[in-house]
């Protein structure tokens, strides 16, 4: 059996701590509108994306999913421990979020194929005048509720161009999302207090901005809801510095959802002129009390917001219910600001980012006492001392806290620092610049809870080994479960003989430092793969199958090791073609117009599509290789082609057929059209040399093959003329004759018994072919004076030998007609002399 090879050493060299610094490989981003105060100035670029990569390379992918035609999709690698920066400034026009109350397509997300570190950079090095830190929370700052921090101590200064203002800016991580937003203050399009919804798709945005400049009417205290995942980063913008010595600057932070908020914070001031940093304290829920160094100070409703100084170089914030601190910092008037990460179960022990500056450089730590000595700076011991720290009021002596100076000499400008601590998970701010050149602040350890990185060697083969693996974490319990019962306590447990009842989720529970997490980690186990491909190719391909070429159709079977590593056993059924046989056409020769002629194609393979042309002809029936039905309407020569085609070739073959003009069949004369029943009927038809007649029906017409005939007709009948030609055309004509089988007997009215030889008998003039009962005469007295069943016969006017006298008499007839029925017939008639 074949076995996955693993280089075990390796991987575990690889291994990073659990707690990092605000590390992720999937970041999100709505870029603010800033002020550029006009060409000259440019407050508002360069505008930089900056990347730190830990102990693994990354290469991250950088994108604005919904903005086609925006901003080219970046792929950068970082090496190991290394940094990388970003420039954005070029696509500043379809990364800033503007205009407000418009839904956007300028998000930029961040993927990375390992833990990385990064941060939005409003650099500003062109006024050296405006800069800030938005630090990129990763899939921490990414939810579904959230309430806006924001300061409202300083307002806006109006003295810029575009006229700066705060805002909040959303942006959406799927499709479909729709956000919910309730402002606690006008913004652009919307008035405080009425919710309204905003529909974005994946990488869409949506920047709701403050209709006044005055701080207390900033948007602290909104509230923001979704049904899909978003992230929001808020922004002031050239705030108006007076009270601390009249600068102008702006400040800003991607913010977190209310799933991360906690409610224990410390907070450390930088290097602010008086009145110094302040904090501001917004609840998520109804009745948060807040204390400050231990001492109750208020009490605070969901998205009300409270102000208090830092007073003191660190001090201890507690809320009864998680809410957001939000700090104003910076360095003499020139202002930063940052949403500050919650100190339970949260930071990092190792911390890297990009030295970004060549101004001054602080860093803020936090840390629980017992870990000041164990920091590393850059893997250098010594420069992070236990003598920088202090106690953070009012935490009993549990936490300490240190305000650093770094020499930019000793990490200057794009250089990479990294902070570690070997017994400790700590929080790190970063402060930078100078007085009149403006200030950045933010955190960069992590915000949320403890989060092991859970991972394993998998996919594995059948029969191979399963290690699972988890961040090395200070002072942790591991508790590991998974299928078939599997439970183990070790760091990185071991799986030997894996087999299909070992795949599925394995679970880790981890506890340190009164802190507890659980992740999973999917492990497949691929079994001994068998697949059959089947191939049809033409006789003259070349197929070539594990290293043999094969040249005959078949089943070939081979052993394979998959990408896997795994066994693989692939059989191949192969097919070898030919390309179509030699087609020819079977046609009727001869024939007329109209008449549907018989077309086929005689070829062997089956496997062929065909296309044919039938010079104009109606298909009456007939698909594919045929046969068909053609007819057509004009007369001449017809040209028929068919091509039979499959992959591997084509061939085609012609014939013609002669389509003649049917015969003339035509009824010129009929002697009667209405006749008595047994009378005879003449017709005659148009002539020609060389047709042949048929006359029906069969039964009145049995012999009729010419152009005239007679025929005696007992019914009516629709006499059919067939006229066939040389070719074979056969053309129709018909005529109706009507029959009445009983037609009326015709006598005269009136006649002269005077023996002039004239009209001296009165008889029956027409009896047609009926058959004659009775001919009886009457006087008017009813007295029969003559009567006789003999057609022939007819009265002279005598009675018994005696002329009778002149008047009128009445008559009878009775006969039976030629389809049988009795009729009687009745009349008078005229004796005259």
């Amino acid at each position: 059996m074949t076995k996955l090879k693993y280089l075990f050493a390796i991987i575990l060299s690889l291994l990073i701590s659990t707690a990092h610094a605000q590390i992720d490989t999937l970041f999100w981003f709505a870029a603010p509108e800033v002020s550029q105060d006009g060409p000259a100035n440019d407050f508002d670029r360069p505008i930089v994306l900056r990347m730190t990569a830990f102990t693994q390379p990354a290469t991250v992918t950088i994108s604005q999913p919904a903005c086609t035609g925006c901003m080219p999709t970046q792929t950068i690698n970082i090496p190991a421990g290394g940094t990388s920066s970003l420039d954005l400034t070029q696509w500043i026009d379809s990364i800033e979020n503007k205009p407000a109350n418009t839904v956007l397509n300028y998000g930029i997300k961040i993927q990375s194929t390992s833990p990385i570190s990064a941060y939005y950079h409003e650099v500003s090095t062109q006024c050296t005048c405006n800069p800030e830190f938005f630090v990129l929370k990763g899939q921490n700052a990414m939810g579904t509720d959230f309430w806006i921090p924001s300061q409202n101590f300083l307002s806006n200064d109006p003295g810029y161009t575009p006229t700066p203002y705060s805002s909040f800016d959303i942006v959406a991580t799927q499709n479909n999302t729709v956000v919910t937003i309730t402002p606690s203050n006008n913004i652009v399009g919307h008035t405080a207090g009425t919710p309204f919804t905003v529909t974005l798709n994946l990488g869409q945005t949506y920047s709701a901005t403050a209709a006044s400049q005055a701080a207390a009417l900033h948007l602290q205290g909104s509230r923001v809801t979704s049904n899909k995942p978003i992230t929001i980063n808020v922004k002031d913008d050239l705030l108006n510095g007076g009270v601390y010595g009249g600068c102008a600057d702006l400040a800003g932070d991607q913010i977190v959802p209310t799933s991360v908020v906690g409610t224990e914070y410390i907070a450390m001031s930088g290097s602010l002129n008086a009145p110094g940093d302040q904090l501001f304290i917004t609840g998520t829920q109804n009745g948060t009390t807040i204390s400050q160094n231990g001492s109750l100070v208020t009490t605070i409703n969901a998205g009300q917001t409270y102000q208090l100084a830092v007073g003191g170089p660190s001090t201890y914030i507690q809320t009864s219910k998680p809410a957001y601190v939000y700090q104003l910092s910076g360095i003499g008037c020139e202002m930063g600001s940052a949403i500050l990460p919650s100190i339970v179960c949260t930071g990092s022990n190792s911390v890297s980012f990009n030295q970004c500056t060549n101004l001054s450089l602080y860093i803020n730590l936090m840390v629980k006492n017992g870990g000041q000595g164990n920091f590393l700076l850059n893997g250098a011991a010594g420069v992070i001392t236990p003598a920088q720290f202090s106690a953070v009021p009012g935490t009993a002596g549990v936490w300490y806290a240190a305000h650093i100076s770094l020499s930019t000499t000793t990490y200057p400008q794009n250089s990479v620092i990294s902070i570690t601590n070997s017994s400790s998970l700590f929080q790190l701010g970063l402060l930078t610049g100078s007085v009149m050149t403006g200030t950045a602040f933010g955190y960069f350890s992590n915000f949320g809870g403890l989060a092991p990185n859970v991972s394993s060697n998998g996919p594995v083969c059948k029969d191979s080994t399963i290690r699972l693996f988890v961040d090395t974490i200070a002072n942790a319990n591991y508790s590991w479960t998974g299928p078939g019962n599997f439970t183990s306590t070790l760091q990185d447990p071991v799986i030997i003989n894996a087999t299909s009842a070992n795949a599925g989720t394995y679970t880790l529970s981890v506890t340190a430092n009164g802190c507890s997490a659980t992740e999973t980690v999917s492990v497949a186990v691929i079994p001994d793969t068998t697949s059959t491909q089947t191939i049809n190719v033409c006789s003259d391909s070349t197929i070539v199958f594990a290293g043999q070429t094969l040249d005959s159709s078949g089943t070939y079977t081979h052993h394979f090791t998959s990408a896997a590593g795994c066994d693989s056993f692939v059989t191949l059924n192969l097919t070898f073609n030919l390309p179509p046989d030699p087609i020819s056409l079977v046609v009727d020769p001869l024939g007329c117009i109209g008449q549907k002629m018989n077309i086929s194609a005689n070829e062997k393979t089956q496997n062929s599509s065909y296309a044919w042309s039938f010079d104009n002809g109606n298909v009456v029936s007939g698909s594919g290789q045929g046969p068909y039905v053609i007819t057509w309407s004009s007369a001449g020569i017809k040209d028929i082609t068919v091509t039979a085609s499959n992959p591997c070739g084509t061939v085609s073959s012609t014939d013609s057929l002669t389509i003649s003009l049917p015969p003339v069949a035509k009824i010129t004369n009929v002697s009667k059209q209405d006749i008595c029943g047994g009378d005879s009927v003449q017709l005659t038809a148009y002539f020609a040399r060389g047709y042949v007649y048929k006359w029906q029906p069969d039964a009145d017409f049995p012999y009729a093959q010419t152009a005239q005939v007679t025929a005696i007709l007992s019914t009516a009948a629709n006499v059919i003329l067939k006229v066939t030609d040389s070719a074979g055309c056969v053309a129709t004509d018909s005529t109706y004759i009507s029959v009445d089988p009983c037609c009326h007997v015709s006598v005269p009215n009136a006649f002269s018994p005077n023996k002039d030889g004239k009209n001296d008998v009165y008889r029956i003039i027409t009896l047609s072919h009926d058959k004659l009962i009775l001919f009886r005469i009457a006087n008017r007295w009813g007295q029969i004076v003559f009567e006789t069943t003999d057609l022939s016969k007819g009265w002279d006017g005598t009675f018994n030998g005696a002329e009778q006298e002149i008047g009128t008499y009445f008559y009878i007839l009775r006969y039976v007609c030629v389809d049988g029925r009795v009729v009687e017939q009745k009349g008078d008639l005229t004796l005259i002399r």
